[in-house]
């Protein structure tokens, strides 16, 4: 009787075993008790089966639909009284208005939504990850290497599998720059390591052994590039110097000791046995005839030496010895290039830039103007400018001035302006009339300290034609 007087009035009776300290027990309180024991027998006059009083109102209330009841004992109504979406009954309210939230309680709330969002964000990194690296593997797969390589670079660290295969991809693009920086990413060298210097436990978690068997192709791969890179480096200091003074217009290509230079290439040639040695002191001969203006069929004899020693070396020679065969117009052997160039790797256009190349040289403009139009539809995914001035030199040899204007103005207003394409866009804006634009140009040139080529002044003179200009001459603007 005085625990339903006690919930009757509103109070929570206190458990047994709570004690109170610190002073006097304090007297017992007591309430005014409203209901008489008549009341009260009245109230609980019935019972259920298990022994539970209800008063006579609830026996006669309608049954509640199982919506309706409270959502945490799930015996009583919710008290609507809140609100027709309030869920809870009355004492289930009050049992959680009077139970306090202690901190360790918020704490693992809190824990639990930082582990939640964490683990959410993680999931989201992880599938953004596999999706890049899926990717990857597809155009892999299919011999797309660019495209391969900036979706493996996307994905972040994926582990060193996904490296393995960036590697591989990077040396079969030719994109070698990437090697060095993958494998250090990637892999651990124990035997690279300097004097003193140890492994982290973050190094051997998270990397690959390179010299484990498993990973022998991408340690040839690397071993491969560094010896090269040291070859690159030891005979490339022989024009160094020259090749940065004639960048900086310190000195002009007559002034470069070619003669010199070459007997000293010849001398570390007759010594060389390696192959990488051999290959580059070809290639620096090479480039070094290209620095001192030499004509077409001595830049190709040094650099046909190189397809002979290092024939894998297709990333070194392949580009400029396909142009220089259709310079001195050896299409056959260009074309099989250009072949290559396209099996080595599906999204290097190179081949089909000398394809367009090759139609113009044998003076078939409209398939080089077509083969020019399709490389700049894809531009924006290549980023293959050349593509513009070869499609404005055969445009102009069409007759096709506008056009011309178009793609030499893309060149002259873009990343493809030099001193070629810039005379060419005052050659096309001569053609049109077009003064004001002649004259920008001639000026842009005098703030460089560089002049108008004679060229324009000899086509519109009569002296040489277009053909002479763009297909037999060595340079189109001296």
């Amino acid at each position: 009787m005085d625990e339903l007087n006690k919930e009757n009035n509103g109070f929570e009776p206190v458990p047994e075993e709570e004690t109170v300290s610190g002073g006097d027990m304090p007297e017992e309180e007591t309430t005014e008790n409203t209901n008489q024991p008549e009341d009260i027998q009245a109230e609980t006059s019935i019972e259920l089966d298990g022994g539970i009083p209800i008063t006579p109102e609830e026996e006669n209330a309608d049954p509640v639909s199982e919506e309706e009841l409270c959502i945490l004992c799930g015996e009583k109504p919710a008290d609507k009284s809140f609100g027709e979406n309030y869920d809870l009954c009355a004492d289930c309210r009050k049992s959680l208005i009077k139970s306090p939230l202690r901190f360790s309680g918020f704490l693992a709330v809190l824990t639990l939504f930082c582990v939640s969002v964490w683990g959410f964000m993680f999931l989201i990194g992880q599938s953004n990850t596999l999706m890049s690296v899926m990717q990857g593997d597809e155009q892999f797969a299919s011999n797309h290497l660019y495209q391969a390589v900036a979706s493996y670079s996307q994905a972040g660290n994926a582990g060193w599998k996904t490296g393995k295969r960036m590697v591989e991809a990077y040396n079969k693009s030719g994109y070698l720059s990437g090697i060095n920086s993958t494998v250090s990413t990637y892999f651990y060298d124990v035997n690279a390591l300097e004097e003193g210097q140890k492994l982290t436990f973050a190094d051997k978690a998270s990397k690959s052994n390179l010299n484990a068997f498993w990973n022998k192709d991408v340690k040839a791969i690397s071993d491969e590039y560094n010896a090269a890179m040291k070859s690159y480096q030891t005979y490339y200091e022989y024009i160094g110097k020259y090749d940065e003074q004639l960048y900086y217009g310190e000195i002009t290509p007559e002034e470069i000791p070619f003669d010199e230079v070459i007997a000293k290439f010849e001398a570390a040639k007759a010594e060389a046995t390696a192959k990488n040695d051999l290959a580059f002191i070809n290639y620096c001969e090479y480039y070094l005839a290209y620095l001192c203006g030499k004509d077409s069929q001595t830049q190709y004899k040094y650099l046909q030496e190189v397809e002979v020693i290092a024939p894998d070396y297709g990333w070194l020679y392949r580009t400029p010895l396909t142009e220089l065969q259709i310079a001195v117009g050896d299409y056959d052997k260009a074309l099989e290039n250009c072949e290559a160039i396209e099996k080595a790797n599906a999204d290097d256009v190179y081949g089909e830039y000398y394809r367009a190349q090759i139609f113009r040289m044998q003076g078939d403009y409209t398939a080089a103007l077509e083969k020019s139009e399709e490389l700049i539809a894809g531009y924006e995914t290549s980023g293959f400018y050349y593509a513009y001035y070869e499609g404005a030199i055969n445009a102009f040899l069409l007759g096709d001035y506008d056009k011309a204007f178009e793609y030499s103005e893309f060149c002259y207003n873009g990343e493809y302006l030099n001193e070629q394409t810039a005379n060419f866009h005052a050659l096309v804006c001569k053609k049109l009339g077009d003064e004001a634009g002649y004259k920008a140009v001639v000026e842009m040139l005098e703030g460089y300290e560089l002049k108008i080529s004679p060229t324009i002044e000899k086509y519109f003179s009569g002296e040489i034609t277009a053909e002479e200009m763009f297909n037999e001459s060595e340079v189109a603007f001296e």
